[in-house]
């Protein structure tokens, strides 16, 4: 008897974790749909942008010579610049897809640069994959 209480008050916690989890998740979910500004955004996305292009498994570490503090300087001039470019044109309140939107115009046009300003450098390896964009998707 004892045994099937402790089961049933296991799976009771257990239901309450995944509620938990669900309401978290929730939230979570409500949290990115809310609209921010474009000056908010502006403000954080770009360090983003910068800590993405620097992760260790990605394009810009694999396929150039370039320690993470110089991918961290270039990523960031080259973030730089393309905000220069784009920030008149983001709209003054952006909902999740203008977001996404926006943050895939910022990433591309700060990888082109990125990329350029690498290649100038010939700091660019012949690894496999690296001439392949497909793989770094």
């Amino acid at each position: 008897m004892v045994l099937v209480f402790l089961m049933a008050c296991a799976l009771a916690l257990g239901a309450l974790a995944q509620e938990q989890g669900r309401e978290q998740d929730r939230e979570q979910a409500q949290e990115q749909d809310r609209e921010q500004s474009r000056e908010q955004w502006l403000k954080s996305f770009p360090f983003e942008v910068v800590g993405y292009f620097c992760r260790e498994e990605m394009f810009f570490m694999q396929c150039f010579e370039a320690s993470v503090h110089e991918c961290t300087q270039v990523a960031s001039t080259s973030v730089g610049v393309c905000l220069d470019y784009i920030k008149d044109q983001v709209p003054e309140s952006l909902d999740r897809e203008a977001r996404e939107l926006w943050g895939a115009r910022l990433i591309s046009c700060a990888g082109s640069v990125y990329e350029q300003a690498l290649r100038q450098k010939l700091l660019f390896r012949d690894n496999a994959g690296c001439d392949d964009p497909s793989m770094w998707r």
